[in-house]
C-alpha cells in the first residue's frame, strides 16, 4: 500500500460511528470520483492484509464502476502492486453492504497472475521493412553512424 496515499484522501477524512478516526494507513474518507459521484472509502492494513472498501455514498445498492475502482486503486496502491477482488466460496460469503466492493493485497505474499497472453491477444511484432529488390532474408540492414 502506498505510504503517502492518505495525503490525497485526508481532506475527505470522516469518523464512522463506533470506529477510531484512523492513522497513516487506516481510516474512512469521502471523495469525489472521476465520474463525479461521491464514494465512501475505508482503508486498513491489519492482520497481514492491505484492504480498501469502496461504496457509492447515499445509494447503497449501486456499486462503484471499473473506472472508480481503478482510480481508488491508483490512490491507495503503487502502480507496481497487484491487488484483487475476491469471490469466495458461497458458505464464506458475507454481504454487510450490497453495493460495496473491496480491494485486497496480502502484505507478505505475491499474488499470482496468469500470463498476459491468456488475458488478451498479444500484438503482432512489426514486420521488417522490405524492398522489391531484395527478398526479406537478404534485405541490407542499415547500420548506425
Amino acid at each position: 500500500m502506498r505510504t503517502n496515499f492518505l495525503g490525497k484522501l485526508t481532506l475527505g477524512r470522516i469518523r464512522l460511528p463506533g470506529y477510531p478516526v484512523g492513522d497513516a494507513h487506516n481510516g474512512a474518507f469521502i471523495i469525489r470520483s472521476p465520474t463525479r459521484r461521491f464514494l465512501q472509502i475505508i482503508t486498513s492494513d491489519g492482520m497481514g492484509w492491505d484492504h480498501v472498501s469502496v461504496s457509492v455514498l447515499r445509494n447503497p445498492h449501486e456499486t462503484p464502476t471499473w473506472e472508480e475502482m481503478a482510480y481508488i486503486k491508483g490512490l491507495c496502491f503503487l502502480p507496481t502492486e497487484t491487488v484483487m477482488q475476491l469471490h469466495v466460496p458461497d458458505k464464506q460469503h458475507i454481504n454487510h453492504h450490497p453495493g460495496c466492493l473491496h480491494l485486497w493485497r496480502p502484505q507478505s505474499e505475491t499474488i499470482p497472475q496468469p500470463p498476459a497472453s491468456m488475458v488478451a491477444p498479444m500484438p503482432e511484432p512489426e514486420p521488417e521493412p522490405t524492398s522489391p529488390h531484395f527478398p526479406p532474408s537478404e534485405h541490407p540492414k542499415v547500420l548506425p553512424k
